[in-house]
């Protein structure tokens, strides 16, 4: 199962590119992050392991919030690929 994620960005012109890019990548790099970490958890029944993934994902989860949390300072708007714009 392949999960489609965003990855067109809108950016306002009043900011420099490499931080807006470096938010983008630490953003696209999370996701992957947390999509590895759900199929890992999936496929594992050690109660050990699935604490352990849990907690990864819920590290995972509240970096992911705060690079969204910047990346809307920052006034970054992502796009679906059914084209319509949404804030984060």
């Amino acid at each position: 199962m392949d999960i489609k994620v965003p990855t067109l960005f809108n950016t306002k012109p009043t900011q420099g590119p490499s931080e807006q890019e470096e938010l983008i990548k630490h953003i696209e790099e999370i996701n992957r992050q947390m999509k590895a970490t759900r199929q890992n958890l999936n496929l594992v029944t050690d109660e050990c392991l699935i604490d352990s993934y849990i907690y990864e994902l819920t590290a995972l989860n509240k970096r992911y919030q705060y690079y969204l949390k910047r990346a809307k300072k920052e006034g970054l708007v992502a796009f679906s690929s059914a084209g319509k714009a949404s804030a984060q």
